[in-house]
């Protein structure tokens, strides 16, 4: 009889475990393991294995061993555009009442961000996000896959007004600069002195000059081409609106993930974005699905799949 490596797993699991063992019926085809540590140092581990037929939750304790890839299958193959956006009750998605943009969506929420994150060749956002958060755009909630890079930021900054500008911290250059990950800036501007500079500070740094497609900003179906040429081939657009419109706009999204946060800003910065746009981009709306606090909606361009049977099922 041939024992595959999950049997083996759950068999060492069994016999090293003190802990509990639970069965839970559900449908579903993925691994996946976490770990947590405890306040004596000691590493707990949760394993949760799942095939078409049961679904097995399994905790083990361990403190002379830690735990760091978090899933044993691989990453779920997928290409095209997934958005992802986080709005409050009216569509918001900041509060002008705060200098720099607190979380507002519940933990489980923030962990399937960055389980989006890790699925992900690149996360894209624009330079107004870079610059009011100072961000990193790095999977840090959950571990990446084995083998798996930290995915490439890509930034829409049509004067590489990030290359110039100065966090509010007062350090010299933005933090996903200087992190030694990659980053790609998309620009439209010529290239002056201080940008070749930037550049050979850092070598993780690549800025792409392209023409502004309808005179206002570059196309993203041009960005979308690009990027895939440099072999990345699913891209995660994270937001802010105005650059989110734009890929809606073009048609150029697969797969949408809408995070609605039950709160109300005190001074809503307005996305200008709602249903209507996502139904005016060819998405359908395929289901909900509470996390946290939260409701999250699920979009996919109409006549296509999501990813795996369930949506809970991805982002893994």
């Amino acid at each position: 009889m041939k024992v595959s490596n999950i049997q083996l797993f759950l068999l060492l699991i069994l016999v090293t475990a003190p802990t509990g063992l639970s069965f839970i019926a559900a449908p579903s085809n993925t691994a996946s393991t976490w770990c947590t540590r405890s306040s004596s140092s000691s590493i707990t581990m949760k394993y949760e294995y799942r095939t078409k037929d049961t679904h097995i939750k399994l905790n083990a304790s361990n403190s002379n061993e830690e735990i760091t890839q978090s899933d044993l299958l691989p990453p779920i193959p997928v290409t095209g555009v997934t958005l992802k956006m986080a709005f409050d009750k009216n569509y918001a998605v900041a509060d002008a009442s705060e200098f720099k943009s607190t979380r507002f969506t519940s933990p489980p929420s923030l962990d399937l961000v960055h389980q989006l994150r890790r699925n992900s060749d690149c996360v894209l956002v624009g330079k107004g996000t870079v610059i009011r958060d100072d961000c990193t755009l790095t999977v840090r909630r959950v571990a990446l896959f084995p083998n798996k890079r930290q995915p490439a930021r890509v930034i829409l900054d049509s004067n590489l007004e990030i290359l110039q500008a100065r966090p509010a911290s007062e350090k010299k250059l933005f933090a996903l600069l200087q992190d030694g990950f990659d980053a790609i800036l998309y620009h439209s501007c010529p290239l002056l002195g201080s940008h070749q500079e930037a550049m050979a500070f850092n070598p993780h740094l690549t800025l792409v000059q392209l023409r502004k497609g309808d005179g206002t900003h570059m196309s993203p179906t041009d960005i979308v081409q690009d990027l895939q040429s440099r072999e990345i081939h699913h891209i995660m657009v994270e937001g802010g609106p105005a650059t989110a419109i734009p890929f809606l706009q073009e048609n150029v999204v697969d797969r949408a993930i809408i995070i609605r946060a039950p709160v109300t800003f005190i001074e809503p910065v307005a996305s200008n974005m709602n249903n209507d746009m996502l139904k005016d981009a060819g998405l359908v709306l395929l289901e909900k699905r509470s996390v946290g606090d939260d409701v999250v909606e699920y979009w996919v361009r109409e006549g296509e799949d999501w990813p795996t049977v369930s949506v809970a099922d991805w982002p893994n």
